[in-house]
């Protein structure tokens, strides 16, 4: 009987469903202006990257200090970054908003969001959920084939990426990043194609889609029938993949799969003849 009864309650303890925790807060990146698709910025126009923040938790948010990080992981530039935010969240935060910009426009740019309410006062309540504001920049042509990427960062002064309620003194809110976006190449390689017009010299093109995960797709055009050479490297120089065969003239399309390997940047060189070209892509898992 003894054994039967913790039998009982333990499938009762089972069956009864857990109690749910408050959820964390979320900071996403909502939208981008200047793209020319998902994940290709079109080079000499505006770039607006568009904050938002989503207090999902049972409270009201009363402080928060977020840092983020433009940066290029092989080397593009950018014009010094900008801040607007929303008057709205002033209004949340009573005034009591900063804005810390820290930047040269190359390697890693960063932008420190801070505001702060004092209860009873209102501050970002439970259901806040909006564009609270936008890190803008641009890019110039000399940064085609190209990436720039924008992450969580820790930053001078405060160097937190915290969230403060009315019950919880600090916690930490959900961000959706990084997020990388390939800086547009000319298409001049892709007209040649679309008029099926044998080029007279070897020609590499920008991998597709580009940053891609896990697949994507490597073209050249040969000049005449040859034997090829593509030859894949990670970011140390180490090669690590390799395809080779005999093709006539015109357009080679190889998938090269990346199921195996880490996110990061990796190079792609094809030889045929006596010509050798090498392009850059960027795994983003």
């Amino acid at each position: 009987m003894k054994k039967q009864l913790i039998y009982f309650t333990a499938l009762i303890l089972f069956l009864i469903p857990l109690t749910s925790h408050s959820q964390n807060g979320i900071v996403s990146l909502d939208h981008v202006e200047g793209l020319v698709s998902a994940d290709t910025i079109a080079p000499g126009s505006d770039i607006s990257f568009h904050i938002r923040f989503n207090n999902n938790t049972d409270d009201t948010i009363v402080g928060s200090t977020n840092g983020f990080r433009i940066y290029s992981p092989d080397g593009a530039k950018w014009s010094l970054l900008t801040v607007n935010y929303d008057s709205a969240l002033i209004n949340e935060y009573g005034g009591n908003v900063f804005i810390g910009i820290y930047s040269d426009g190359s390697i890693s740019d960063t932008i420190g969001f801070g505001g702060f309410q004092y209860p009873p006062d209102a501050g970002i309540v439970h259901g806040y959920d909006s564009v609270v504001f936008s890190i803008s920049t641009s890019i110039d042509d000399l940064q085609r084939g190209k990436t720039i990427c924008i992450d969580s960062s820790f930053y001078p002064v405060v160097g937190k990426w915290l969230w403060s309620s009315v019950t919880i003194d600090d916690f930490i809110p959900e961000w959706d990043g990084p997020h990388c976006f390939f800086i547009e190449e000319l298409t001049t390689d892709v007209a040649v194609i679309d008029k099926g017009i044998i080029p007279d010299r070897l020609t590499l093109l920008q991998n597709y889609p580009n940053p891609f995960n896990p697949e994507t797709n490597i073209s050249f055009l040969l000049p005449e029938k040859s034997s090829y050479q593509l030859l894949i490297y990670n970011s140390l120089g180490q090669q690590i993949e390799s395809f080779a065969g005999i093709h006539s003239a015109g357009i080679v399309e190889i998938t090269w799969d990346a199921s195996l390997y880490a996110s990061g940047l990796y190079f792609y060189k094809i030889t045929a003849g006596k010509e050798t070209l090498t392009k850059k892509m960027l795994l983003l898992k």
